[in-house]
């Protein structure tokens, strides 16, 4: 604790402590390792106005015998919940690629037919699952930062943080031109649709960057408010759209016989169901997660949120939605039988002419 009178001034205060503690004969007194809060002891009620800035340095206290001395800097600086964040990334990382290289690769193998929507659709399930590879990679050379030298640069803290706003914004891209039926239900969107999607983009990136940027709680707060608004928007059109094409789709089905057109008509009526239950997983799993953390994940396993969050709540999904919205080559077998039957009819009314 530190009493407020010695805080009574305009200059800046610095208080530096080792752990573990020693007392008079310099005996160390060992302290487990454990979350610790230092607090302000304000009995006066004063009125203060603080800001703190607070830098833990991992040292080697084993041949220190004063407190004058700064003893060395040891190389591991990373706090313990962050001990196994490096090998979680590294985990994603190959989730991700070999996402990156199992698409890919279907586009010479099983998917080689594929021609113009579809071409363009998974090319951007390929670009995430790379994107989200290199973001990880990016988060593990922050750490391995941070674990030499206790801290990063104010750049190297801001690149990682807006990679990862540019990654959400990117899947939610990917579901708003899968709700509007971009290269699935219709070769292209018109004006009105690209104005919203390029202003919610760069509205979003904003302020996902000043989110990054800002000192002040407060501050940060609001921008953070702000951005879920926005996201709440888009999931609303998400749902608007995803529900007008399942009732299009439906009522072409109702009004087409039985014939190839109207089996891909049930292929992407099959697909947009898919993907509303896909939705309603991706709008539930942050729920989800908050009640993991709060409830069954101990504060030392921040590993395991990290997992929970990359590759569940962000490859499990966009994989999710690359098998729910791969090509489709064969026929319902209701519909093979229909259509060989109108061909043996039509050749049998030939025989008989």
């Amino acid at each position: 604790m530190i009493s407020s009178s010695a805080l009574q001034t305009t200059e800046i205060f610095h208080v530096k402590f080792n752990l573990p503690l020693r007392s008079a004969r310099h005996s160390p007194t060992l302290l487990p390792p454990n979350r610790y809060y230092i607090g302000i002891l304000n009995p006066g009620k004063t009125l203060l106005h603080l800001q703190s800035k607070i830098s833990l340095l991992n040292r080697d206290l084993s041949g220190s015998s004063s407190w004058d001395e700064d003893p060395p800097l040891v190389y591991d600086q990373l706090p313990i919940q962050q001990k196994h964040s490096a090998t979680a990334y590294r985990f994603v990382t190959i989730v991700n690629l070999f996402c990156f290289t199992l698409i890919f690769s279907c586009f010479f193998t099983i998917w080689r037919r594929l021609r113009g929507g579809f071409r363009v659709l998974h090319g951007m399930f390929c670009f995430i699952f790379f994107f989200r590879g290199l973001v990880a990679c990016i988060k593990i050379y922050h750490l391995h930062t941070i674990q030499k030298y206790g801290k990063a640069s104010a750049i190297g803290e801001f690149i990682p943080l807006f990679l990862e706003k540019i990654t959400s914004t990117l899947e939610l891209l990917l579901f708003l031109l899968l709700a509007v039926g971009y290269k699935v239900v219709r070769a292209n969107l018109n004006l009105t649709e690209i104005r919203f999607l390029l202003g919610l983009t760069g509205i979003s990136l904003y302020l996902g960057v000043v989110e990054c940027t800002c000192t002040t709680p407060g501050s940060c707060s609001g921008y953070k408010l702000c951005r879920d608004l926005l996201q709440a928007l888009a999931f609303l059109v998400i749902i608007v759209a995803m529900n007008f094409n399942l009732q299009s789709l439906a009522h072409q089905i109702v009004d087409t016989s039985a014939s190839v057109e109207s089996a891909r008509l049930y292929s992407k009526l099959k697909t947009y169901q898919t993907f509303r239950w896909i939705f309603l997983v991706f709008i539930g799993l942050p729920s989800f997660l908050v009640f993991m953390r709060l409830s069954l994940i101990d504060w030392r396993s921040f590993w395991l949120d990290i997992l929970l969050k990359e590759v569940i709540g962000g490859t499990g999904v966009v994989l999710a939605l690359a098998y729910a919205f791969q090509p489709r080559y064969g026929l319902l077998r209701i519909f093979e039988l229909s259509i060989r039957r109108r061909e043996e009819e039509e050749s049998s009314g030939d025989e008989g002419n």
